[in-house]
């Protein structure tokens, strides 16, 4: 006759294995998680380390231009002002030189009025 403790006993054994089955499959299972996400997480830094490298060098690209824009935007504002400094010097060159032209003009006449008073003269 079989005991009942017996069948007890074989009953919680056969659980203690299942249980042991389980626990090893999750511990193997969780093992293997850990393992792809620490492989994740490498693949990951290693992403994040270029993109920060790119990222730094971007900045300092970025950098570069912003000076040059600076210097040529300087440089443009310099040429724009020396650009209206030689607009206002030629302007009062072409005012000059319409009176000097005013004065020949008047020159001129006076000099063909005495040619023609000499000529009458003679």
């Amino acid at each position: 006759m079989v005991k009942y403790s017996d069948v007890l006993k074989a009953y919680y054994n056969q659980q203690k294995n299942i249980l042991n089955v389980i626990n090893n499959n999750d511990k193997n299972s969780f093992e293997e998680t850990l393992k792809s996400n620490d492989e994740q997480i490498k693949k990951l830094e290693s992403e994040n380390s270029e993109l920060n490298t790119n990222l730094a060098n971007f900045a300092k690209v970025n950098d570069s231009i912003e000076i040059k824009y600076k210097k040529l935007n300087f440089s443009h504002n310099h040429l724009k002002s020396e650009n209206m400094t030689l607009v206002s010097k030629i302007s009062a060159c072409v005012q000059k030189a319409e009176k000097i032209m005013n004065r020949m003009e008047f020159c001129f006449k006076n000099l063909i009025k005495i040619v023609m008073i000499t000529i009458k003269i003679i």
